[in-house]
């Protein structure tokens, strides 16, 4: 097991004893190693990019792809700010 040591600003330090003193976790430490490991990015992100890597040979973009995703974000923001990209 190795040791880190973290910086926490005074309310999450006192966050993280309230759970360990609950009897929840039974150290400040155990409940910093779930936080880590529920991370849903963590383990997942990766494989998800392994295996994205190891599905064949890539292929070239096209100007049809490039197309494609402008008008996803383009949408996207519209969405967000009631304003398109502007295009010039």
């Amino acid at each position: 097991m190795s040791t880190l040591e973290i910086t926490l600003p005074d309310d999450l330090k006192r966050r993280a004893e309230e759970q360990a003193a609950a009897g929840r976790y039974a150290t400040v430490s155990e409940y910093v190693a779930a936080l880590i490991a529920s991370d849903p990015l963590g383990g997942a992100l990766e494989a998800h990019l392994v295996s994205r890597v190891k599905s064949g040979p890539p292929t070239p973009m096209t100007d049809s792809d490039f197309g494609t995703i402008r008008s996803r974000l383009e949408g996207a923001i519209a969405g967000r700010t009631g304003s398109a990209i502007p295009t010039s």
